[in-house]
């Protein structure tokens, strides 16, 4: 009775890291997508500031981008801290 308490508990815990493993993976999948897009965002920037900036909605688009890459590294760090 006690050894199959701990073979479900043993497949409880894999499942749950196993659903964590596969959640930091699509985060880091979305991070490594906006790092990408920052950097042409910064690249375009450095090359002709005057007309990359006239797209509309120009700075708030850049503001969103790198809010949202804040928001999902830290979303990945809690949950790499979960899965230690």
């Amino acid at each position: 009775m006690i050894l199959d308490q701990l073979k479900k508990r043993k497949k409880v815990v894999f499942l749950k890291k196993k659903t964590l493993k596969k959640k930091i993976n699509n985060i880091e999948s979305k991070i490594s997508k906006l790092e990408k897009e920052i950097s042409l965002t910064n690249s375009a920037l450095e090359k002709n500031y005057e007309k990359t900036i006239v797209e509309s909605n120009f700075f708030s688009k850049y503001e969103n981008m790198k809010n949202e890459l804040g928001d999902l590294m830290k979303m990945c760090e809690d949950l790499t801290v979960k899965l230690d």
